[in-house]
């Protein structure tokens, strides 16, 4: 899938009822407001601020922060966006 375009991969992740992490903000927020719009479910979107940009440890931290709180995966239309962990 890595020269699929964006709505490709979208559509690829809904297939297989997965939801799509990225960091392409502004892209695959527009997708996500369109989908709405066209009644296009998906299987959720997650977005990853730049500041993630290549600290893998990092968003696989926040993932595993998020994952609780959606027991049975995202929803058709939701997107959501990572947080880093607060300073302590």
């Amino acid at each position: 899938m890595a020269r699929a375009s964006d709505p490709e991969q979208l559509a690829f992740a809904a297939r297989e009822a997965r939801c799509l992490v990225t960091a392409d903000v502004r892209h695959f927020r527009t997708l996500g407001v369109e989908a709405v719009r066209e009644q296009r479910p998906h299987a959720g979107i997650i977005l990853s601020s730049p500041r993630f940009r290549g600290a893998i440890g990092a968003i696989v931290g926040a993932l595993a922060r998020v994952a609780p709180r959606y027991p049975g995966g995202l929803g058709e239309y939701d997107v959501i966006y990572l947080t880093r962990e607060p300073a302590r």
